[in-house]
């Protein structure tokens, strides 16, 4: 597990590098004041833009959490399915109505 957060880490502070980077370029570009200035400009938004596209694209985490309950798998299950008792361990619900 601290494999994947140092790696995650890493390529956060990767991404965030290159923005930061490419940004800097734009604005070397932009006090240059001249034809190559515009080019550099232009190249370092373009790289910024396309780190910060991607780096939305590949947001997408996960969690994942185990707890124990303190029953039997069959009375878990019964209460699990009956979806009126649902609002008792699911906060964001106020009720229920499982009717046809």
């Amino acid at each position: 597990m601290s494999n994947d957060f140092s790696r995650s880490s890493y390529q956060s502070l990767s991404q965030f590098g290159v923005i930061a980077g490419a940004s800097a370029l734009v604005l070397y570009g932009l006090f240059r004041r001249n034809k190559t200035g515009l080019a550099l400009a232009t190249a370092g938004g373009l790289v910024a833009y396309k780190q910060a596209r991607s780096q939305a694209q590949n947001s997408r985490q996960t969690a994942t959490a185990v707890f124990r309950v303190n029953s039997t798998s069959a009375e878990a299950y019964r209460l699990w399915r009956n979806f009126e008792s649902l609002p008792r361990f699911m906060a964001h619900l106020g009720s229920v109505c499982a009717g046809i």
